[in-house]
């Protein structure tokens, strides 16, 4: 399998993606020559973790990247923190591919969706779900609630729901691979 990931810096005490590129780099130890990372926001973390692992990745001119890249290139495009919007064009390239929300899709699309639950009383969770033409609207693939009492905060729900995004990944991301789930 060759694994495309596509990540940035969370600013949170949780660095979702740094904690999921080192899982997934755990799990997939003798596949390093077929991961490929573009760093969006050329995280420091995340590069010095990517240059001391000896992972192949860029940090400039990623949509160019993108719309240049050949079909086929990639069996997984894995969005795990990044914020780009991937057109149509670019996700059929591509086999298959999965986007990390902290949401309960389908409330709170986009971004902010922790200022979007709380102002609008909607189900609090994350969605791991396929990317397609329409922003946050693919097939979800697993998806867990968030139970919160009142009162709370956007920053409350942004700290639960990065927590659950790790969590969600972590314990799903071999079914979603294994086409399980």
């Amino acid at each position: 399998m060759r694994y495309l990931i596509l990540c940035a810096s969370d600013r949170s005490k949780y660095k979702v993606a740094l904690s999921l590129l080192k899982f997934f780099l755990k799990e997939h130890k003798h596949e390093k020559e077929n991961i490929f990372v573009c760093v969006v926001d050329e995280d420091e973390d995340i590069c010095n973790f990517l240059k001391s692992n000896k992972i192949k990745f860029i940090k400039k001119n990623i949509k160019k990247f993108l719309q240049n890249m050949q079909s086929d290139r990639y069996d997984w495009l894995l969005n795990i923190w990044s914020p780009l919007i991937h057109k149509t064009e670019i996700l059929k390239k591509i086999k298959r591919n999965l986007n990390l929300h902290p949401s309960y899709l389908p409330f709170a699309k986009g971004k902010d969706p922790y200022v979007w639950s709380v102002e609008k009383k909607f189900p609090i969770g994350v969605t791991i779900h396929e990317m397609n033409s329409k922003i946050d609207y693919g097939k979800v693939f697993v998806q867990k609630k968030i139970n919160m009492k009142f009162p709370y905060t956007g920053g409350d729900v942004f700290d639960n729901t990065l927590k659950e995004c790790i969590k969600l990944f972590k314990k799903n991301w071999k079914k979603i691979l294994q086409n399980k789930i």
